[in-house]
């Protein structure tokens, strides 16, 4: 099949490399810059577990340059949605399909709006990786992909066949939105605090003060989730955010890394969405509020 990645960093290097491997068509849509040169000097390349190998994608940055394919996957920063979008008609066949593998919520939306809710998946993505300073992309920790159509009437079994057979753990669900739900919550809980402490993950643990802040991050967001009918009780997510702060503890998260980099954050997309959400219900979400307009600063 052939399948075109829109955004190659490191989540998009590592699924589209590992679908190539498989014997798969890539396609690569990279905006200009440094990702873009070595794409196409190098091929996709992925260190997965210490084995480096390369993989044949045409890499373009102009989407009329690309074949139409019948998926293509959206792994950008979740603040370029709005510039892709656009993109997708001239990107698939006619009955192609969308599915998004970005952090925060309203991405899969802001594609429906272009192509149609049937057309799109949401995907809550939990394998881990990372870009080296050379721009080599490595394997991180093995992880889920979860996903399913914001509108049911589309058949997506073939999309799950083809992450499954390219060794991705995959899982078709009728409703996304409980598990792309869960990913926020972690999510809001942990980037920012790791990003304004500029700290790994296990530090927020370690400090009895961060520790707090994380929990009340948890529980706000619950609050929302809850409101929009999500089944989640404040005594379930936070032992899960403990837990994956245990786990990852050791790891810079992505807000922290585009904080040190100096790029733009995902903070609209998570921390952003849920003080809107939460609007709707007249939610007061304190917490939220401050940490967002904190990372804004940072940005600024």
């Amino acid at each position: 099949m052939r399948v075109t990645i829109v955004g190659c960093g490191a989540l998009g290097g590592l699924v589209g490399a590992r679908i190539a491997r498989s014997g798969n068509e890539i396609q690569i849509l990279q905006r200009p810059g440094s990702t873009l040169k070595r794409l196409r000097s190098r091929g996709l390349e992925l260190d997965d577990g210490g084995t480096v190998r390369a993989f044949a994608a045409k890499a373009e940055a102009d989407p009329s340059r690309l074949g139409k394919a019948p998926l293509v996957i959206v792994a950008v920063k979740s603040y370029a949605t709005a510039d892709v979008a656009p993109l997708l008609k001239d990107l698939l066949e006619e009955d192609g399909l969308v599915l998004t593998l970005q952090n925060g919520l309203g991405n899969a939306e802001q594609m429906a709006s272009f192509i149609g809710t049937d057309r799109v998946g949401a995907a809550s993505c939990t394998y881990g990786a990372y870009r080296d300073a050379e721009g080599l992309v490595h394997a991180g920790g093995e992880g889920e992909i979860r996903f399913g159509p914001m509108r049911l009437g589309r058949e997506w079994k073939a999309v799950e066949e083809l992450l499954a057979g390219s060794g991705l753990q995959a899982r078709h669900v009728c409703d996304p939105r409980p598990d792309l739900w869960a990913k926020l919550v972690v999510n809001a809980a942990i980037n920012p605090v790791s990003a304004l402490t500029r700290r790994e993950n296990g530090h927020i643990l370690a400090c009895a003060d961060t520790a707090r802040l994380a929990k009340t991050l948890t529980l706000e967001a619950c609050r929302v989730a809850r409101a929009e009918g999500m089944p989640f009780g404040e005594g379930t997510m936070w032992p899960q955010v403990r837990l994956v702060i245990q786990a990852t503890s050791g790891n810079r998260s992505s807000m922290l890394q585009d904080v040190l980099a100096g790029r733009p954050t995902e903070i609209e997309a998570i921390s952003g969405e849920i003080l809107r959400r939460g609007r709707a219900f007249h939610l007061r979400l304190p917490a939220t509020a401050t940490v967002r307009a904190l990372i804004r600063g940072l940005e600024g």
